[in-house]
């Protein structure tokens, strides 16, 4: 349920994380270009870096897909096959 975002570090200026879609998470420092994530949930995230320097800008969009947990496989003591 955690995942480390990877940004570019800005040489000049200030960056900035903003989740666009998905449900609520935890960003530890949305100012950090390589925070952490936590509480992700199933499903698509997206997420865009923005650079900042005076009138400039720059960004990049980030999608982080959770799948669920394969369910475990059932065996039961006849499986209805035929060994030869």
């Amino acid at each position: 349920d955690s995942f480390i975002m990877n940004g570019n570090s800005p040489l000049i200026g200030s960056g900035l994380w903003t989740q666009i879609t998905g449900d609520s998470v935890n960003i530890v420092d949305d100012t950090l270009y390589n925070t952490v994530l936590y509480n992700l949930d199933t499903g698509v995230s997206r997420f865009v870096w923005t650079i900042e320097n005076g009138n400039c800008s720059s960004s990049d969009t980030m999608e982080i897909q959770v799948d669920e947990l394969p369910s475990a496989a059932l065996a039961s003591g006849d499986s209805g096959y035929c060994l030869y």
